[in-house]
């Protein structure tokens, strides 16, 4: 009784496998601490750090099972599949043990890795020469000068050391100056702030907006809003999706971001040629490696109608550069037509842009309409750029679209946003299928090569793909499960609070602190609240 269908032992079926590397990577870890702290037994702060119970530390750190198990590592062969013999197998058995016989020096490789894992954890990058010269020092240190004179560090064994903890040559993602760590208090305090505004009583609709609106007359406060919510709802009955979504409910938050682009740089920056070659020559212009456009993107933190255009999202925005005066009618007729097309000298979302956006997108978005003959608040979660957070730009969505904005902590959009989590680049890579797709047709890629495509067919062309790959996008993009993650369907009595997994956070993700410094309730709208009439 209590046992498992896993050799009948009771826990045998949660029990982990640990490899032979990371067992050594614990070793030296406990080794490195016991330096740092000049503790001779710093089993509580290794465990902690590994995430591991502290008896397998105490386990791994005797003098004989560090003997026998730098023996084992050392003459693993790895196993190869009985289908498998000849040649072949011996390449896979070496190419899983990182090389013939496995490595030379387990010990000083797991020392190793510790060093590069406390500089990958401070934002430092890896070179390989680094690897190779620490490598060096370690083997000089621990073995002493004959064995490291005839250590090499060659390519091979880098190689092999990769292999053999999953390190490969990778591209920076994350460009922020500071680890999210550091990030996390803003962030913490910015959820509590939410929390404390979704508490906060909506104010009511201004009187131009009042006279669209249906039952108007018939406004009334609920504490299980948080808002001035209409009569006839009903927010008692927990079955209600709304149940708990505060001043303004889930299917009316909404997120918006920029995105730039760049005209088919990622199709014609590589290319397959001859290996030796000191320089690999492309033609093309050089305004292929500069920002081209800008894609306006906004979505409902909901999952919408997925059988309607763009999934029932609101249309994505696209701004050139220029002033555009002298763009033809034959042009803007040759527009996607579901595409908002701007123009401005930096080809951003400028002041005038985002008046525009506001009045010609967001407040024709059907959702938002529905909110508004509704009676029903909506909120606008938007990064901390100067044309977002103007008066201007926060009175015109009141008036016009009933609407809150609520501004991300600076540096913070990476884990919160959900454009920049993941969406924004899914929007990039289905407009480079679409490219590549132009580019195998006819003679494109040459016409391109040779500067023979004018600004007028790319603005074109970037419309159009713009509008095949943000339906494609918002069709398949699981909407509300992002959400829930990135905490945009927050709620006021902390349910679903578990669902939150910020990018870049390990572990369980909580906010829920005291904080003095944080008022019982934050207004929305400080600047229009005194205008709105009743």
């Amino acid at each position: 009784p209590g046992g498992s269908e896993r050799g009948g032992r009771r826990g045998a079926a949660i029990r982990k496998r640990y490899s032979n590397a990371f067992k050594l990577q614990v070793i030296a870890r406990f080794k490195v601490k016991q330096a740092e702290l000049g503790n001779p037994r710093p089993v509580r702060y290794v465990a902690h750090d590994y995430k591991i119970h502290k008896s397998l530390v105490t386990k791994w750190t005797k003098p004989a099972f560090i003997v026998k198990l730098e023996a084992e590592f050392k003459n693993k062969k790895g196993q190869v599949s009985h289908r498998v013999s000849g040649a072949f197998a011996r390449m896979s058995t070496q190419r899983q043990a990182g090389g013939h016989g496995g490595p030379k020096f387990p010990s000083c490789e797991a020392a190793l890795y510790c060093q590069v894992k406390e500089l990958r954890d401070r934002g430092l990058p890896v070179k390989a020469y680094w690897l190779k010269q620490t490598m060096k020092k370690l083997v000089r240190t621990q073995l002493g000068e004959d064995v490291a004179s005839s250590f090499k560090a060659s390519q091979r064994w880098l190689f092999g050391f990769c292999t053999r903890y999953s390190l490969s040559w990778r591209k920076a993602s994350n460009k922020k100056g500071a680890p999210v760590e550091e990030r996390l208090p803003k962030i913490k305090r910015w959820f509590r702030r939410l929390r404390v505004r979704l508490n906060t009583p909506f104010p009511p609709p201004c009187r131009a907006m009042l006279a669209t609106t249906q039952k108007s007359h018939d406004f009334k406060p609920c504490h299980h809003y948080g808002t001035s919510a209409p009569a006839h709802r009903h927010p008692d009955n927990e079955e209600d999706p709304n149940f708990g979504c505060g001043a303004v409910p889930f299917g009316n938050r909404y997120n918006e971001d920029e995105v730039p682009y760049m005209f088919m740089n990622d199709t014609i920056a590589k290319t397959y040629s001859q290996q030796g070659l000191e320089r690999v020559w492309l033609c093309g212009n050089s305004d292929t490696a500069h920002r081209f456009a800008t894609l306006v993107l906004c979505i409902c933190c909901m999952i919408c109608d997925g059988e309607k255009l763009y999934a029932g999202q609101p249309r994505p925005g696209v701004i050139f550069r220029g002033k555009g005066l002298r763009i033809s009618e034959e042009e803007r007729k040759q527009y996607a037509k579901d595409v908002y097309v701007d123009f401005n000298e930096k080809a951003w979302a400028t002041r005038p842009y985002m008046k525009g956006w506001a009045t010609n997108v967001f407040s024709k978005h059907p959702g938002v309409q529905r909110a508004v003959r509704a009676g029903e608040p909506s909120l606008l979660f938007m990064d901390g750029l100067d044309s977002h957070l103007t008066v201007e730009i926060k009175e015109q969505l009141f008036e016009e679209s009933y609407t809150a904005v609520h501004a991300y902590p600076s540096q913070c959009t990476g884990e919160l946003q959900n454009i920049d989590g993941g969406l924004g680049s899914s929007m990039k890579h289905e407009m480079l299928i679409e490219s590549d797709s132009w580019a195998q047709q006819g003679d494109n890629i040459k016409r391109l090569g040779h500067g023979k495509v004018s600004m007028s067919e790319k603005r074109v062309l970037v419309t159009k793909w713009a509008s095949v790959a943000w339906d494609r996008v918002c069709k398949k993009w699981p909407f509300t499960t992002h959400s829930e993650k990135l905490g945009s369907l927050l709620t006021v009595d902390g349910k679903g609070d578990d669902k939150l997994k910020l990018q870049g956070v390990e572990g369980t993700f909580t906010f829920v602190e005291d904080d003095n410094e944080l008022p019982t309730e934050i207004p929305w709208l400080e600047h229009v609240i005194t205008q709105a009439g009743g």
